[in-house]
């Protein structure tokens, strides 16, 4: 396995700047990482903004990240994915219940393990 381009520092450094509300550039610039980098990392974290806050009503919210769409999950997915994981279920098996790519359900299990190891609500 390759070595680690960026160091835990490094990467939360870039998740605070983001948290404050710094552009993804602005942040990839000032700590010498790559603007996509930065992305996946806030992805990876569930960072936004300003630590701004979805609120999820009867509809999964979208977000534009770069020039596509993302869904966010709902709460209600997030205890569905794990629900499902402790189950044993794959995360093929997951993503095609949830419309979802297997991608996006690993990436979002990860982000809902390193905020449950923080001690972070979701």
């Amino acid at each position: 396995m390759p070595a680690r381009k960026y160091d835990d520092s490094t990467i939360a450094e870039a998740l605070e700047r983001r948290e404050r509300g710094e552009s993804r550039g602005q942040i990839a610039a000032a700590i010498n990482m790559t603007r996509s980098a930065v992305d996946y990392h806030c992805l990876a974290q569930g960072v936004t903004p300003g630590g701004r806050r979805v609120e999820f009503r009867n509809k999964t919210a979208v977000v534009k990240r770069g020039k596509h769409l993302v869904r966010l999950f709902s709460p209600i997915e997030d205890r569905l994915v794990e629900g499902m994981r402790i189950k044993g279920i794959s995360i093929a098996e997951i993503a095609r219940a949830l419309d979802r790519k297997p991608v996006s359900v690993r990436c979002r299990l990860q982000a809902l393990a390193r905020r449950e190891e923080a001690g972070m609500a979701l």
